[in-house]
């Protein structure tokens, strides 16, 4: 039997993974505020305590940031090269709200763009009219915080110093 590697392209498994992320975690049952509304009262209810990616797993929700870390970390096991970011998600938008993975493909110039939560997968910067690059975190999928930093508080700092969900981080 050939290896995995040898039948499926790093550009499918990259689009099967954003699948894979969004149908585990994106909760596609309910609408999109909906989802919101859920992550918002999640928050509520676990202010000040430590959630790990494994409870949204449990839960099958999850908003942007937890869907683009888990995509971030199973694209890691893959070998794939990807990049968990946080930037803005609308043009124009100078706020940091919104998160999502890019990879860059062998012999490929510049990274793709895939987002579980937009069901983006394999899309030019160029292409798509959000995704406004800003903070990239290439850590290899290890210590990524569950909640983003504050707009400019340094990469690492506490959690005192991250965003909580009513920050309007999707």
């Amino acid at each position: 039997m050939p290896a995995l590697d040898s039948v499926i392209s790093p550009a499918e498994k990259a689009a099967a993974l954003n699948t894979y992320v969004h149908e585990l975690i994106g909760a596609p049952n309910i609408s999109g505020k909906q989802l919101d509304a859920w992550h918002d009262a999640f928050g509520e209810q676990n202010m000040g305590k430590p959630v790990l990616l494994g409870e949204f797993i449990r839960q099958g929700k999850g908003v942007c940031i937890e869907q683009a870390t888990l995509m971030k970390v199973l694209a890691d096991e893959l070998g794939l090269e990807a990049t968990l970011v946080r930037g803005a998600g609308e043009v124009g938008d100078p706020t940091i709200n919104h998160a999502w993975v890019h990879i860059r493909l062998p012999g490929q110039d510049e990274p793709l763009v895939y987002d579980p939560r937009w069901r983006e997968a394999g899309v030019r910067y160029s292409q798509i009219d959000a995704h406004e690059r800003g903070i990239e975190i290439p850590n290899h999928g290890r210590d990524i915080p569950m909640e983003p930093h504050a707009p400019g508080a340094p990469i690492g700092a506490p959690p005192e110093k991250w965003c909580t969900c009513e920050s309007g981080y999707r």
